[in-house]
């Protein structure tokens, strides 16, 4: 055996090295005959930090889903008993120290001016829509708790003493000539003031119709004198009012009141909600509510409930279809509804109340929650498909991914960092709120995703994705043309809409929706305050407001007292004497008088209605007074006492009449100070400082009003004078920090990519996606408020990362040739695209503040996607065919 051993060896040729390296490969058979499974050559991978990581977590994931409850409930209970949310409260802003100033100036001298709330009362009876109006405010005023003040304009004492006054000067003309005429029948009537002086003042006019002459101004008094006498026939006494009779009242026929109420200090979203569902009921009534008191007038279902359901279907939906397998949906679907719980527990100990900008991180926290999640279950499912299994595929996730989910938090982070700085409150908070969920998203991709993952994943491994193969197959001819065509088209309208981006405003008006008053409604939305001394100046000031066109109306203290105050005192003074007192006392009559005098009544009236003299309402008043008297003196005639309760009725009046032509005959030229206290505390400070309120003319906007003001008086106040300084505040800021986010993206991208023409093709769809939002709210005619710059900078944010995602899967496909297709594009496209889906049904809002925002924000991560999407795959490939003709 030996022998024949050696021979064989003697006989084998020398081999190559080529060939003894290829022996060693063989598989040499096993002494028991079976195939054994052959060792793994290839150099095992030394785990970096990620893959430790999460391999500590798929040791114990018991641990890690115990504590990511644990922490999940806690954030949860502590949002849900102290967050509020409020999309509709205005952001915080800071001012400069001029506006500052000018707004505690007016805040000190009239405290809660910005805050009033106006009902407007409209009907067509003058005393309906002034006794609802009256029963509004008193209503209100019963609650001290939710209001400080509520009254009517135009009742109180100063009205009832001056109000004759505010009538124009031709009526109170023809009310005074009118009394006069009728003195002489007041004097007589004052004179005999019982049935038997009507019934000679009923002959006297029957005399005068005799002569063919019609007396005027009788008519109103047979008329009042018939109402009375059917009122007794009903068993209520209605007194005869001979100073309406005389046209001396001061009573308005204006059907519009309105009622001016001052929430209490701290509760002035609580009053206004209170004042709106109180009178809800009542016809003819509106409110008109400063901006930051209004509730948005939707249905808190239809705000939030509903569109937070289709939110959570279409996010569902979008997973299952980009990921393919239940599997792979519930990890990313479980931990963006994590990250969002955690980052609301978060915002609740930044800030409990969440304004216009700071509720928007509902939106901001799902981004970075559904990218880092995304990426490594995508790494993952590419891993699983190359043969690993489970656990080690998760390692490789992370092995290979984790560097790149830093990366992509890093370039979410830049963009909220650079808004700490900032004056402005509101997007600092948020910012910090936006850190925070980075912070929570990007570690739960490292722990919660790889235990859920190992749960989860315990079949085989997935089969290729239909969208990876169809990334993967190259295009034909057409398509490819055509593809080529259309970034042609998205660089030149990107180029174009460039200019769009210096013509952007910003500001937080569009924040909030607005609610316009008519001029002749008595509310304070919209108005600029100025604060002047009395007199001359305030005069002064007054005509420079006149004189401006953007001034639609002025309102202050002297608007108060009526005109041409002079000449109706003047006319007002024939009134002195006009009635020698109260009516006389008369003798009680016997039965046969009473019965002369009501015959006698009987036979005047019928005379006045047969009479062709007569006017055709002096006949039918007549008419109607003759048969009030039948049937009241008949069948049996009224005992005297039963007369003299209808005399009482019917002139005792007349002692009012007196004192009332004496009054007016008296009055004096009312002055400021005269005003009831109400409606001083309004325009009257303590110190005597007058305020002016104005009010943008139709069609001006609030911030050109606004600008107009102050520059006729920069110490003017008010809701749009913040505005217009928050505005401009805002317009120099978010410069700021737009230009240190770009700077340090593209530092950060040029150190990460390290290849200069990638860096390039990194920030070209930011630029695009920066443009072409930009065109979108120029050309809307919006601003970028608070919430849409939180929503342009997580577009942006998503811009970069999609990028980054398709330039690393293009690196790797340089290197794949003959491979699986990998799961890079959809990486790139989930994520954005479940974004969306989450933001989009907020559109459906009747919350103006909120569907704004849900679609904006929707239409910013959908331009950002679609410029990365199109452009980076095709600029790679023109990329990629220079470098092969240069080589």
């Amino acid at each position: 055996m030996m022998r024949a051993s050696a021979r064989i060896c003697n006989r084998v040729e020398p081999v190559s090295e080529g060939t003894a390296e290829a022996m060693q490969d063989w598989d040499q058979p096993h002494w028991s005959g079976k195939p054994q499974p052959r060792p793994d050559t290839r150099p095992k991978l030394r785990p970096n930090l990620f893959a430790r990581l999460v391999r500590a977590c798929l040791r114990q994931p018991n641990v890690v889903t115990v504590i990511v409850a644990t922490l999940t409930v806690l954030a949860s209970a502590y949002a849900a008993l102290t967050l509020t949310i409020d999309p509709n409260l205005a952001p915080r802003i800071g001012l400069d120290a001029q506006t500052l100033a000018a707004q505690a100036r007016l805040d000190e001298k009239f405290p809660g001016i910005g805050k009033t709330l106006v009902a407007r009362i409209a009907n067509d009876d003058p005393a309906t829509a002034r006794a609802t109006a009256l029963a509004v405010a008193t209503a209100l005023a019963k609650r001290p708790d939710l209001f400080a003040q509520a009254f009517v304009p135009g009742t109180g004492i100063y009205y009832d003493k001056y109000g004759f006054l505010f009538k124009s000067l031709d009526d109170v003309n023809a009310r005074v000539t009118q009394a006069m005429r009728m003195q002489p029948l007041f004097r007589a009537l004052t004179a005999a003031p019982s049935m038997a002086g009507l019934s000679a003042l009923v002959q006297q006019i029957g005399n005068v119709l005799a002569e063919g002459r019609s007396p005027s101004g009788l008519a109103s008094v047979l008329a009042a004198a018939s109402a009375t006498v059917e009122s007794e026939l009903a068993g209520h006494s209605q007194r005869l009012s001979w100073v309406e009779i005389a046209g001396l009242t001061a009573d308005s026929e204006s059907k519009l009141w309105f009622v001016i109420v001052t929430p209490a200090p701290g509760v002035e979203r609580s009053a206004a909600s209170y004042a709106v569902t109180a009178t809800a009921s009542l016809p003819g009534l509106s409110w008109y509510l400063p901006a930051g008191l209004r509730s948005g007038g939707g249905s808190p279902v239809r705000d939030l409930v509903v569109p937070a359901i289709v939110a959570l279907l279409a996010v569902l939906t979008v997973l299952l279809i980009g990921l393919g397998d239940v599997r792979y949906l519930l990890p990313v679907a479980m931990t963006a509804g994590v990250a969002l719980t955690l980052s609301l527990g978060a915002a609740a100990a930044i800030d409990p109340v969440l304004d216009a900008a700071s509720w928007s991180i509902l939106a901001v926290a799902t981004g970075p929650a559904f990218l880092f999640a995304s990426v490594v279950v995508l790494a993952h499912v590419e891993a699983r498909r190359r043969g690993s299994d489970t656990d080690v595929a998760i390692m490789l996730a992370a092995q290979r991914r984790g560097l790149l989910v830093v990366m992509l938090a890093l370039v979410w982070a830049i963009f909220w960092v650079t808004w700490l700085p900032r004056s402005l409150p509101s997007l600092a908070e948020l910012a910090m709120m936006a850190l925070a969920s980075i912070v929570i998203s990007a570690g739960l991709a490292f722990t919660l995703v790889p235990v859920l993952l190992q749960a989860f994943d315990r079949r085989p491994a997935p089969q290729p994705h239909w969208l990876d193969e169809a990334v993967a197959a190259p295009p034909g001819p057409n398509a490819r043309n055509a593809l080529q065509v259309l970034v042609l088209v998205l660089v030149a309208a990107s180029a174009f809409c460039g200019v769009f981006v210096p013509a952007l405003r910003f500001g937080d008006v569009a924040a909030l929706s607005r609610q316009a008053a008519p001029l002749d409604t008595p509310a304070a939305i919209d108005a600029v305050h100025l604060l002047t001394p009395p007199g001359a100046p305030a005069l002064a000031l007054a005509r420079s407001l006149a004189a401006l066109p953007e001034t639609g109306s002025i309102r202050w203290i002297e608007q108060f007292l009526p005109e041409d105050t002079g000449r109706k005192l003047a006319l007002l003074r024939q009134l002195d004497g006009f009635l020698p007192g109260g009516p006389a006392a008369s003798d009680v009559p016997d039965a046969p008088a009473l019965d002369r005098t009501f015959a006698d009544l009987a036979t005047g009236l019928r005379q006045i209605s047969d009479s062709p003299a007569a006017s055709p309402e002096l006949r039918d008043a007549a008419q109607r007074l003759r048969r009030a008297v039948a049937l009241y003196a008949g069948p049996v005639t009224p005992d005297a006492n039963r007369t003299a309760g209808l005399e009482d009725a019917l002139f005792s009046g007349l002692g009012d009449l007196a004192a009332a032509a004496d009054r007016l005959a008296r009055l004096d030229d009312p002055r400021p100070a005269d005003l009831d206290r109400d409606l001083q505390r309004r325009f009257v400070a303590a110190d005597g400082t007058w305020r002016m309120e104005a009010v943008p003319a139709a069609g001006v906007s609030r911030l050109s009003f606004a600008a107009a003001i102050r520059r006729l008086d920069p110490a003017a106040a008010g809701d749009p004078i913040a505005e217009l300084a928050r505005n401009e505040i805002m317009h120099h800021e978010a410069g700021l920090a737009a230009a240190f986010a770009g700077a340090a993206a593209v530092l950060l991208l040029l150190a990460y990519l390290r290849r200069i023409f990638d860096w390039l093709l990194a920030l070209l769809p930011a630029a695009a996606t920066a443009a072409l939002s930009a065109a979108l709210v120029v050309g809307s005619g919006g601003l970028l408020d608070s919430a849409s710059l939180a929503a342009v900078m997580a577009a942006l944010a998503m811009a970069l990362s999609v990028t980054l995602i398709l330039l690393i899967g293009i690196r790797e496909e340089e290197g794949r040739a003959g491979r699986s297709p990998g799961t890079a594009f959809r990486s790139a496209l989930l994520p954005p695209l479940a974004m969306i889906a989450a933001m989009a049904p907020l559109a459906i809002s009747s919350d103006a503040q909120i569907g704004n925002y849900g679609l904006l924000a929707s239409l910013f991560v959908a331009i950002a996607v679609l410029t990365s999407l199109i452009l980076v795959p095709q600029l790679s490939s023109w990329l990629a065919s220079l470098r092969r003709s240069g080589e």
